[in-house]
């Protein structure tokens, strides 16, 4: 049948990277009390960055949510490499490396992603919860699914060094 820990690593991936495309493609990152704001009632999203109406701190959060989803796209090459190899040629030294890739990919993706909430959460509470706004603005759910991606991502980094180790049988 195959290792079940390379098909748990291969749907931790996936699940991940859903998890990571709901976050960024859903509208509501930024979230006010009050019912429509951008014309998305009561949200808005990061991909809906306008550079003329958003801050610079919104554009830096943006482009490190996207970045974190194309770091995705590599990762799955990554993953299709080794699950490739190990099918032709089992466990061993060749696929140690894309181990190794995968790896550091979940760690870009967690280090993107804390960056862009850091980013969005500092900036909502001091920048636009202040006297000039009458209403109050807060994180939406895509921010929680991002994290909730990010953490993921901790558990493909332990499973795919964990595979990493694993050699060939006698």
């Amino acid at each position: 049948m195959g290792d079940p820990k390379l098909y748990a690593l291969i749907a931790l991936v996936v699940l991940a990277f859903v998890a990571n495309a709901v976050a960024v493609f859903t509208p509501a990152w930024v979230c006010t009390n009050s019912y429509q704001y951008e014309g998305n009632y009561g949200c808005t999203g990061i991909v809906s960055y306008v550079a003329a109406a958003e801050p610079a701190w919104f554009a830096a959060a943006s482009w490190l949510m996207f970045i974190s989803f194309a770091t995705f796209l590599l990762m799955f090459f990554c993953v299709y490499n080794a699950r490739s190899k190990i099918h032709h040629h089992g466990y061993g030294s060749h696929t140690r490396k894309w181990f190794h890739f995968i790896a550091l990919a979940a760690f870009l993706i967690v280090m993107f992603t804390v960056a862009a909430v850091t980013l969005v959460g500092v900036y909502v509470s001091t920048s636009l919860n202040n006297q000039y706004y009458e209403d109050l603005f807060f994180l939406g759910y895509s921010v929680w699914i991002s994290i909730g991606s990010g953490v993921v991502c901790l558990g493909i980094m332990g499973l795919a060094f964990a595979l990493s180790r694993k050699d060939g049988c006698c």
